[in-house]
């Protein structure tokens, strides 16, 4: 049906095309646009090696929309970062492309099974983080009964500062736990920090507001662990990616939720949020809105559980690492929250994640897995931390 290559010594294996597919983050998706145009625009998207489908998602109006409504046929092109040989200005790359059929998913234990794909996007990680060296082992302590009530606490070989860095994982509220993150408090403690590891029960079947009640006695735990070591707990970095910078930040900026669980902040010296969905906006993307309706019971009043609706004034600084091509939290649920953050007269900044590797999960969790030179992002966040 198509056509063949003509330079076939440069077709690519089987196996390397689909490693390019899962491994690149996004491609250029051609369809037949307005009065028999070609029409291709850059996609996030999402290969499931179980079906051997890519899935997409976006908004559910425009020129692409109206395109595939049309006329199904489309194709999509996936390449690699590529390398430029001494003296030459060409770049080379390895690239894919993929024709097929645009198809509408609407029945909803489909979506439900994409969302849950994308939330547990991290494990798409894992090549990455089985090479990572297990130089430091963390003690783990519990604080409840479930299993997922516990923390670990990593002590590195050289602190180079007496700032400890506590981390709330990400995993869409219903994935995830310190040990599978073990790669950042790896990383964390090369730096030369402290680094403690929350763990907290998930979703669906633990509602809100138990994630947050679990975090809060976890960092209490967490507290007088450290402080029966005799470690100084004066200076305090808070920090946690997508669901866990949603969590992180409530405990940091909502009074209230301080008052009825009996955190302390006032040790806390800064606040790092990496993806967080800190407003619930009417436009989000399908697999946030099936997430948050997986977290919440039935009817709940998701303001009190809605980051911007609840912040307060405070002295703890922040900062906001948010992409722009994220592909599951939008870019304008960092801004909702840092114009918050100034109309109260918190100090925030705000910054756009330039690497290439910029969707949820890269950018939140897989920039650990890379040093300072290669990942901006994570030279910021290490930067922020020195700073304060």
């Amino acid at each position: 049906m198509f056509r063949e290559m003509l330079r076939k010594k440069q077709l690519l294996t089987q196996e390397e095309c689909l490693a390019i597919l899962k491994n690149e983050p996004r491609g250029v998706l051609s369809v037949l646009g307005d009065d028999g145009y070609p029409y291709g625009m850059p996609m996030n998207h999402f290969y499931c090696e179980a079906d051997g489908k890519i899935y997409f998602h976006g908004g559910r109006k425009g020129h692409k929309i109206d395109a595939m409504m049309r006329h199904g046929k489309a194709s999509f092109c996936v390449y690699d970062r590529g390398f430029r040989r001494e003296g030459d200005w060409a770049l080379n790359i390895k690239s894919v492309i993929v024709f097929g059929h645009i198809e509408f998913v609407e029945d909803q234990d489909k979506l439900y099974e994409i969302a849950l794909r994308e939330s547990l996007s991290y494990f798409g990680l894992y090549r990455k983080m089985f090479q990572v060296r297990k130089k430091f082992e963390p003690v783990k302590v519990s604080y409840g009964t479930d299993r997922e009530q516990y923390f670990l606490y990593y002590e590195p070989d050289q602190r180079i500062s007496d700032k400890i860095l506590v981390w709330v994982h990400g995993g869409g509220w219903n994935a995830g736990n310190p040990r599978f993150f073990d790669f950042v408090g790896q990383c964390v403690c090369e730096q030369g920090y402290r680094f403690v590891s929350l763990g907290y029960r998930l979703s669906p079947k633990h509602k809100y507001p138990c994630q947050i009640r679990d975090v809060c006695e976890a960092y209490n735990a967490a507290i007088r662990y450290l402080t029966g070591k005799g470690v100084d707990t004066s200076r305090i970095i808070a920090a946690g990616p997508s669901a866990g910078a949603h969590l992180t930040s409530i405990l940091c900026y909502c009074r209230e939720v301080q008052e009825e669980y009996g955190v302390d902040v006032s040790d806390i010296i800064g606040f790092i949020g990496t993806g967080g969905p800190y407003s619930f906006r009417d436009d989000q993307g399908l697999a946030l809105r099936l997430l948050l309706n997986q977290l919440f019971e039935k009817g709940y009043d998701r303001r009190n559980a809605e980051p911007v609706f609840l912040m307060g004034t405070s002295r703890i600084p922040m900062l906001l690492i948010q992409s722009r091509h994220d592909g599951l939290v939008g870019y304008a649920c960092a801004e909702d929250f840092a114009r918050r953050a100034k109309e109260l007269g918190n100090e925030c900044e705000l910054y756009s994640v330039t690497d290439r590797k910029n969707t949820h999960s890269w950018y939140t969790a897989g920039m650990f897995l890379e040093s300072r030179e290669e990942n901006k992002g994570l030279d910021k966040f290490f930067s922020w931390i020195e700073q304060r």
